[in-house]
């Protein structure tokens, strides 16, 4: 085993990265340093997952926009660029694509739904009011006994 130099030590080196498919292609995203989950963490906590909506552009812009890498594996969009990269994947792909990026960002970090809840604060299942997605109800809301 080597002893690792400052430069060495201070060098990300090991952070994975891997492709996710996207509609009829494939993008690379790579796993967040400590600090990136850091910021991550705190950017989910202030998500009002009350929206469905909006819930998905924080994912896309706390998780996927800074994740995705050019196949040379820089950064494929700077911090100043991430809101109009939402606004560009928002409008450019179907839901389906989205998601797809949004749950290949959650494993390429390592993410289950378990901690994506505990992140967000929202562990009960339950919706405050109707989905404006159309999205059926869970059986933990009242409307849907009757």
């Amino acid at each position: 085993m080597a002893i690792l130099d400052k430069t060495a030590l201070l060098t990300p080196t090991d952070l994975k990265c891997e492709t996710v498919e996207v509609g009829s292609g494939e993008v690379l995203m790579q796993e967040f340093s400590w600090t990136e989950r850091v910021r991550v963490k705190d950017e989910l906590q202030a998500v009002d997952t009350g929206d469905d909506e909006l819930a998905a552009r924080a994912l896309l812009r706390v998780l996927v926009v800074p994740s995705l890498r050019n196949e040379d594996r820089s950064v494929m969009f700077p911090p100043e660029e991430w809101d109009e990269a939402v606004d560009g994947l928002a409008d450019a792909l179907k839901p389906s694509d989205i998601l797809q990026l949004i749950d290949g960002g959650l494993r390429v970090q390592g993410l289950g739904t378990a901690a994506l809840k505990e992140a967000v604060g929202n562990s009960d299942a339950t919706r405050s009011g109707p989905s404006p997605s159309g999205s059926p109800e869970t059986s933990a809301t009242p409307a849907s006994a009757s």
